[in-house]
This record gives C-alpha cells, sequence and structure tokens, in this order.
C-alpha cells in the first residue's frame, strides 16, 4: 500500500511503520504529530456501482480506525459525468492522515472488486 505512493510511505517511514502495517492508535498519533502543522485538506474517491448497504461494516471500520478525520459518502444514482450508480467518498483532516487513510481506503474497495475512481477535490463536499 505504502509503497504505491511515495508520500504516504515517507510518513509511514518517518512514523516507524512497516509500509504493510495496519497503524494503531500510538502510531497515528506519531504520525499526526509530523503533520500537525499543515492545514487540514478533503481528499476523495468514486466507487462505481457501490452500494452503502453493502460497505456500512468496512465505513464503520475506518471511522474507528481514523477518528481524527472527517469521513462522508454520498451516494449517487448516476449523473452526465459518471451514468452508472456510485458513491462518492471523502476524507477530510490533516493531509498525511487523510493520504494514509485514503490509500487504505481504496485498497479496501478494490479488494471488495470496486471500480475506483480518483474525486476531484474541487468537489468534495463538507459535512
Amino acid at each position: 500500500m505504502a509503497a504505491d505512493d511515495p508520500i504516504v510511505s515517507r510518513l509511514y517511514e518517518r512514523a516507524g511503520l512497516d509500509e504493510h502495517a495496519t497503524p494503531d492508535e500510538e502510531l497515528m498519533d506519531r504520525i499526526e504529530s509530523l503533520v500537525s502543522e499543515h492545514p487540514d485538506v478533503e481528499q476523495g474517491c468514486i466507487a462505481i456501482a457501490a452500494r452503502e448497504g453493502d460497505l456500512i461494516t468496512l465505513m464503520q471500520e475506518f471511522v474507528a480506525r481514523y477518528p481524527a478525520l472527517r469521513f462522508s459518502s454520498l451516494p449517487n444514482f448516476g449523473n452526465d459525468a459518471i451514468p452508472q450508480m456510485h458513491i462518492e467518498f471523502g476524507f477530510s483532516g490533516q493531509p498525511a492522515l487523510v493520504a494514509i487513510a485514503l490509500a487504505e481506503w481504496r485498497k479496501a474497495l478494490l479488494a471488495k472488486g470496486y471500480e475506483v475512481r480518483d474525486k476531484p477535490a474541487s468537489s468534495l463536499l463538507r459535512w
């Protein structure tokens, strides 16, 4: 996971994390302290043909795993840009934590067989 994204890989390295590790609370605190001087960011992705009901448990796990972040989920039955049913997911918070959470989220969605697309930062909604 971390090796796929050089920024996330560097953060894992600076925090003393194995690139395949799932961060625990202590390590997340270490990562957060490394980047606390940076303003919050919003990043997200889109899962094609996803249904919230099928992902509730996964969403709850991520909210619990990353309590310092805000998580959003916006189902859509299709539009001009993406005609298929899809869900727009977003993470907001400290840049390093957002990058790690989003990389893990994408990995989890791909493992479940969803097509995952990038979501432009400017289209993310604040909740």
